[in-house]
């Protein structure tokens, strides 16, 4: 496993590994995940990470008509605004993960009582 992964980025993010285009992210703000393995190679690798707003990797609407038009794209600069990972490994791994408190339980001797556990309580049940 190599995933690449763009944490947060502005108006469409295209990556390409050793001239093998990996994928774009459309998404502003999100991270973006890319599978490097297939372009990854042993020694020296050129990345070229392609920010702005690229019609190409715009989807269409029905009719033909491209997303994503936006004023913001005229009020902020593109660019990476965080990390930039490889993460390497094999299989399997954990992509997300969430805790949710089980009401009434002692955790390490302290009770679930606190109010932010109460309001989730009360939306669980």
């Amino acid at each position: 496993m190599a995933i690449l992964k763009i944490n947060k980025s502005m108006y469409t993010t295209r990556v390409i590994l050793n001239g093998v285009r990996l994928g774009d992210h459309l998404y502003n703000f999100t991270p973006g995940y890319f599978d490097a393995k297939p372009a990854l190679r042993v020694g020296e690798n050129e990345i070229l990470v392609r920010l702005g707003a690229d019609l190409d990797a715009a989807p269409k609407y029905q009719g033909g008509y491209r997303m994503g038009f936006d004023l913001e794209k005229g009020w902020y600069i593109p660019g990476i605004y965080d990390s930039v990972e490889l993460i390497l490994g094999g299989l399997p791994y954990i992509a997300r993960a969430q805790a949710v408190p089980q009401c009434g339980q002692r955790y390490g001797g302290c009770p679930c009582l606190g109010a932010s556990c109460r309001r989730v309580c009360n939306l669980l049940t």
